[in-house]
């Protein structure tokens, strides 16, 4: 499922336009996105739990030149999925 799917899954279910469904997912999106950004982690109850984790920096090698890369420190998102997510997913 893609996210314009999503969003005409979410307007029929909820007898909305796909323009309301649209801004919906916007606006739920980037409130996670706010909360990523500022450090602090999204828990959506029988879903899972978004995480901000930086990961530090690095030296790396180049395999063809043996020149050294330094690669410096970045922020991403680990998701850990509810054990509630997981036996759904899991159902026989």
């Amino acid at each position: 499922m893609n996210k314009s799917e999503l969003v005409k899954a979410l307007a029929q279910r909820q007898g909305m336009t796909v323009e309301e469904a649209t801004a919906l997912l916007e606006f739920i999106l980037g409130m996670i996105e706010i909360s990523l950004a500022c450090g602090e982690p999204v828990l959506l109850s029988n879903f899972g739990k978004f995480e901000p984790r930086t990961k530090r920096e690095v030296t790396r090698k180049n395999p063809r030149t043996g020149e050294e890369i330094h690669v410096p420190a970045k922020r991403t998102v680990l998701f850990r999925p509810s054990p509630a997510l997981k036996g759904r997913i899991n159902k026989p």
